[in-house]
């Protein structure tokens, strides 16, 4: 069975979303990767790169009037979210034969296979992740909202359709980035549809802001969050200073034991996706910010972090 994964991602995050579609490689032989690409800078690169199992799609295709009026007047990262429900419905309405499909932030990464994930729909029609924030920053629910809209899975079929429409429309109305843009609406899923399932594996959509709450350990070369084979890991905040100076994540007090384990093979893969877009376009330097004014300060950190 052929697995359905999505994702979007504009000129500043290629880097990522090009890593994303390397760890889903390593880790999966049989899918498709549908990428709607923001801007043009994207799906030319895309495109050049020929990347095997992958459909890519460019804004005009599943644009419509509302959507073009947004564009004009929501910022790049407010954009982008609304743009989920869409690419979502997309699919599923020109591609009866899709059964299931996950949806993904291109900040995301694959460590193990995704088999899993899909398995958990066979008796239920939408899966959604918690953040699982340690007790001290739970009130980080009330204005970031309960679940991750990073990793969303959805069956095909009147339930998870019925949602998409409904979450389109609420996205279309508001997505700001005071309400967490398109995350807080995930909140009432659970009461408004049934076969909702909420994943309780902790190695999937896990981010730096709950790492603390667990045990991170490698057994065998795998690395397992307490007894969970970690799946999926969410690079939320990375900075790429250069291919040769990245920034883990701001607000979070991540141990050097867990920088080495989790965030140094995506640091190799990162330079590796630089080095072959560079290749293909030598002035390709989008997705890398500049180095803040404390750079020095942090530079040990940055660059020797994983030595």
């Amino acid at each position: 069975m052929k697995n359905n994964l999505c994702t979007l991602f504009d000129k500043n995050y290629s880097y990522r979303g090009i890593a994303l579609y390397n760890s889903i490689k390593k880790n999966c032989d049989n899918f498709t990767l549908w990428i709607l690409c923001m801007d043009n800078e994207t799906f030319k690169i895309l495109n050049k790169l020929n990347l095997d199992n992958t459909k890519l799609l460019k804004l005009s295709d599943i644009e419509d009037k509302v959507l073009i009026s947004l564009k004009e007047t929501r910022e790049v990262s407010e954009f982008s979210w609304t743009c989920k429900s869409y690419l979502l419905e997309y699919i599923f309405i020109n591609n009866e034969n899709i059964s299931s499909i996950i949806y993904l932030d291109s900040d995301t990464y694959f460590f193990s296979s995704p088999n899993k994930l899909f398995k958990n729909l066979k008796n239920n029609s939408i899966i959604i992740t918690p953040h699982n924030f340690p007790s001290e920053t739970i009130h980080w629910e009330n204005t970031i909202g309960k679940y991750n809209a990073g990793v969303i899975i959805l069956k095909n079929n009147k339930t998870a359709r019925k949602c998409l429409s409904y979450w389109k429309k609420q996205c279309v109305k508001e997505c700001t980035k005071e309400k967490a843009g398109d995350q807080l609406y995930l909140n009432e899923w659970v009461n408004l549809y049934s076969n909702v399932y909420e994943i309780k594996d902790k190695g999937v959509n896990l981010g730096p802001w709950s790492l603390q709450n667990y045990k991170i350990t490698n057994k065998n070369n795998k690395i397992y969050i307490d007894n969970d084979l970690l799946t999926l890991f969410h690079f939320h905040g990375l900075k790429i200073f250069s291919k040769e100076y990245f920034y883990p994540a701001s607000n979070y007090n991540l141990q050097k034991k867990i920088v080495k384990l989790i965030y140094k093979p995506y640091y190799n893969e990162l330079k590796k996706v630089i080095s072959d877009i560079k290749l293909i376009n030598k002035d390709f330097n989008f997705g890398i910010v500049k180095k803040p004014s404390l750079y020095n300060r942090i530079k040990k950190i940055v660059r020797n972090l994983i030595k």
